[in-house]
């Protein structure tokens, strides 16, 4: 029996659900199917299906190649009030047959791999639209002038496109009910035929998301939008004075982004409290002045604040917030670019503070402050390139769910502690360039160095504004969710002859350890190949002797690795070939001997700078030819406890001394005795030798 069978006689049937089934010879006609209203059929292709699409009046589908020919041969009833199709892929631009739906009011094609000029016909006769999204296609052209006929529209949605859109939005002009609009990486155009003070357009916006967009300066009609609740104008480049008019003029705004621009002047507050404000970041300008004493009062629910990289003054000396009730999260707050003339205290005792404490590039003085005793949930700690000096206290380890320890560029001196070996969750530790001496830890051979979870990342509210909970601010299908924001962990640490920023996903794969420009001696701790989740390590530039463990072949994962400016001997192991993942290696001034595994492996990508200033060393990639050195090349076959030990067994030394000693005499008598010529040559040798001891004793001894 067919399926268009069993459908006879549902004539009051509204809603029908064929979700991710194939439909064979199935045909639905308007007499089976009279009322229907709302059809599924996610992940549903079969042509059959086309004449189902001819009576539906609310179609919802995803992730589906249903429409992939869809065009005016399917006759598309005009009823149809809904249309989505988030990440599909559309071979045929359903766009230029979407004027015939009259009675559209959402059209959801978001990721749905559609290219070509967005039509500029069609649009005219959607007078009931009320959301669209085309966002992340590869669409281009211009906006129509028919969306001004579009007076149902509230939300738009375009970004990640290459549309241009005009900078006076002329377009929108007469859209009265538009309250979000999302034209991100896109192109904001001038429009010279139009003066920017003569256009006003009828809409309120909430929310404006406009970043990327290649502006050439703010669009005029900003100055009357008195209802922003989100506002993101990063990375255009933007000039001049500070907008501050925004925050005064938008008394309900919750989000103001306007990173990455060159905007100068003062930071300028509102008048009035701001008690919905959570989020401003304006980083990456070129603002100038003293940050204002009152941001606490003015937007007292502020939860991240980001004014890094600019010029601003600050001139705080003590910061004391012990003694409160704060919880949760650690704000994100980048102070590294600012001037610490000295901030000489820091307190945050008795509080539940967790998470991030960034204090890098500053002028910290003095030993590490006992003020971090206790904060157990602390993930990251950035003390970087202060002035901090003193021995790195044993009590480290209270700090037991740090992952990040960043105290490059400081004064620290002593041991390292083998407390910092308790923070089994380490995974990255920078500890130079400092004064630490002593042996390298063996224990840190037990960190996990394992990837990291969630814990890198300060998020604020996910989403700025949910539909169903705003009744001023409600669309179709109540459910849309608008752009959320969060703060990614940045952490700069050194690795592959650079110094690199790792953020977001990246560090929470990245794991390093940085003991390089101490004064460390002892061998370095074969233990430490144990660690075989590590990125990179370094330890150049201290005082290590004896040779590189052959248990650095299990390091799987190293991509980095500098032991250069030591003391250390013996062989390059030839295990170290296992080593898959090396891009960067270093082993340059030692005392390293024999030939270098250069055609073997990853080894065939490093250049002489990777083995400089060991003079026994030989063979490409350096110019000294291993033959006739008498140094004998690295070989496979050397027992583990040879290589290990780095020296030949005493006794069988003393039995080789032994019996060669005698031989050699002997071989230098007879050679003495059959050649005369060789005779008076020794003779006349062991005279000058005489001759110079005894006129080195007359000149300089008596």
């Amino acid at each position: 029996m067919k399926l268009s069978t069993e459908l006879e006689g549902l004539q009051n049937l509204e809603e029908l659900d064929f979700s991710y089934n194939e439909l064979h010879d199935f045909v639905a006609s308007k007499e089976n199917l009279r009322k229907l209203k709302i059809a599924y059929l996610e992940g549903v292709f079969h042509n059959e299906t086309t004449s189902l699409l001819q009576v539906v009046e609310a179609f919802s589908s995803a992730k589906t190649p249903v429409f992939e020919q869809l065009n005016q041969d399917y006759f598309l009833s005009s009823n149809v009030e809904e249309i989505s199709m988030v990440d599909s892929h559309l071979t045929h631009n359903i766009l230029q047959s979407i004027g015939a739906l009259t009675s559209l009011k959402s059209l959801i094609l978001s990721n749905s791999s559609l290219t070509g000029s967005l039509p500029p016909k069609g649009w005219c006769g959607l007078r009931k639209l009320e959301e669209l999204d085309l966002s992340g296609n590869a669409l281009e052209g211009s906006i129509s002038s028919c969306f001004r006929n579009l007076t149902s529209l509230g939300l738009l949605d375009i970004s990640s496109n290459r549309i241009e859109v005009a900078s006076s939005f002329k377009s929108f002009a007469n859209n009265s009910n538009l309250k979000a609009q999302l034209i991100d990486q896109n192109i904001l155009v001038s429009d010279p035929s139009i003066e920017p003070q003569t256009l006003n357009p009828e809409f309120q916006l909430k929310l404006l998301s406009m970043s990327n967009c290649r502006a050439k300066g703010l669009p005029n009609f900003l100055h009357y939008r008195t209802d922003l609740r989100y506002i993101d104008l990063s990375h255009n480049n933007l000039g001049g004075k500070n907008p501050s008019w925004l925050l005064q003029n938008n008394t309900r705004l919750q989000q103001f982004l306007m990173q990455g621009n060159s905007f100068k002047g003062p930071l300028q507050l509102p008048k009035h409290v701001n008690v919905n404000m959570f989020y401003v970041d304006i980083c990456g300008n070129k603002m100038q002045g003293q940050i204002p004493m009152n941001i606490g009062s003015m937007f007292p629910h502020l939860q991240i604040l980001n004014l890094s990289r600019n010029v601003f003054e600050d001139k705080l000396r003590q910061l004391y917030l012990d003694g409160n009730n704060f919880d949760g999260e650690m704000p994100l707050i980048d102070i590294s670019t600012l001037s610490f003339s000295a901030l000489s205290d820091i307190d945050l005792s008795d509080n539940h503070l967790s998470e991030h404490l960034h204090l890098s590039r500053n002028r910290l003085s003095g030993p590490l402050p006992h003020a971090l005793y206790n904060i157990s949930s602390l993930v990251a700690l950035d003390l970087g390139q202060n002035n901090l000096t003193g021995k790195i206290p044993y009590w480290i380890a209270n700090l037991s769910a740090l992952r990040i320890l960043v105290f490059r560029g400081n004064h620290f001196e002593g041991e390292i502690p083998s407390q910092i070996c308790q923070l089994n969750l380490l995974s990255i530790v920078d500890l130079s360039p400092n004064k630490l001496s002593g042996h390298t830890p063996s224990c840190l051979s037990t960190l996990t160095l394992m990837p990291t979870d969630k814990s890198f990342r300060i998020a604020s509210t996910p989403y700025l504004i949910d539909a169903s909970q705003d009744s001023e601010f409600v669309f179709p299908g109540s459910s849309h969710r608008y752009p959320g924001t969060y703060v990614g962990e940045q952490v700069l640490f050194t690795t592959k002859k650079g110094l690199y920023s790792y953020s977001g996903n990246l560090l929470e794969y990245m794991s390093g350890i940085d003991l390089s420009c101490n004064m460390l001696t002892g061998p370095i701790p074969p233990e430490l190949g144990n660690l075989s989740e590590l990125h990179s390590l370094n330890l150049s530039h201290n005082n290590l002797i004896g040779f590189i463990p052959s248990s650095f072949s299990k390091l799987e994962q190293i991509e980095g690795l500098d032991l250069s400016r030591n003391q250390l001997s013996d062989i390059i192991p030839i295990q170290l070939m296992e080593l898959n993942s090396l891009a960067v290696f270093n082993v340059s001034y030692n005392n390293l001997s024999a030939s270098i595994l250069y055609d073997k492996a990853q080894f065939a990508t490093f250049g002489e700078s990777s083995y400089l200033g060991n003079p026994f060393l030989c063979g490409p990639p350096k110019h000294e030819s291993c033959s006739g050195t008498g140094l004998a090349p690295t070989t496979p076959n050397a027992s583990s406890s040879e290589e290990e030990s780095g020296f030949m067994d005493k006794h069988a030394f003393l039995v080789t001394f032994l019996a060669s000693y005698p031989i050699v005499l002997t071989t230098i008598g007879v050679v003495l005795y059959i050649n005369p010529y060789w005779q008076r040559r020794w003779f006349y040798f062991i005279e000058q030798c005489i001759n110079t001891c005894h006129n080195f004793s007359v000149d300089n001894v008596l």
